[in-house]
């Protein structure tokens, strides 16, 4: 596993439980030092306008996101105050290959959020994130397998609904939970 401490990673158990809102959040609080987001998505999407393709290769697609007014997530964490916004498309294989590409456009040890819980296998990020529901209402939670680890932290929906702010601290290069 590769340590990344300047990352955040932000997972969930599902559509619609909070990610993107806590990313940026996320970003909207460290927007001083200089952060950079990466959104990783495994859904095959047609790329649309907004999006300059950086790479392109046989197992994945990196985009830069251009738009800070678009309803997709890369856009809505462009809009947070992300100095660039990168969406990663995996069509086959994991992320990493695709995410090291874009860390090496990324300035030394500045910080970036990455909404994927993929990434989490692969990567021992600063913080790991994981939103989840209450109730499993809508039946359509996955259930993750991911470190738990002093550098995880879980909250559910309804308490990023109500706005409660992640115990989250950055420092010289380094994420990390504030316990």
């Amino acid at each position: 596993m590769t340590h990344m401490p300047q990352v955040v990673i932000v997972a969930g158990t599902g559509r619609k439980v909070g990610k993107t809102t806590v990313a940026a959040d996320i970003i909207r609080r460290f927007s001083n030092h200089g952060v950079y987001s990466v959104k990783i998505s495994s859904h095959n999407h047609p790329l649309q306008d907004g999006l300059e393709v950086l790479f392109r290769e046989e197992d994945f697609v990196v985009s830069e996101e251009l738009s800070a007014r678009r309803e997709k997530d890369s856009s809505r964490l462009l809009a947070a105050g992300a100095i660039k916004s990168f969406y990663i498309q995996v069509v086959s294989g994991g992320p990493l290959a695709p995410f090291k590409k874009v860390m090496s456009l990324i300035p030394g040890k500045s910080p970036v959020v990455c909404e994927s819980p993929s990434l989490a296998t692969s990567v021992i990020p600063g913080a790991l994130i994981v939103v989840s529901r209450l109730n499993n209402v809508s039946g359509g939670e996955k259930r993750l397998t991911l470190p738990l680890t002093e550098n995880r932290y879980d909250i559910s929906s309804d308490r990023v609904e109500s706005g409660e702010v992640i115990p989250l601290a950055y420092n010289k290069g380094l994420f990390h939970i504030a316990r």
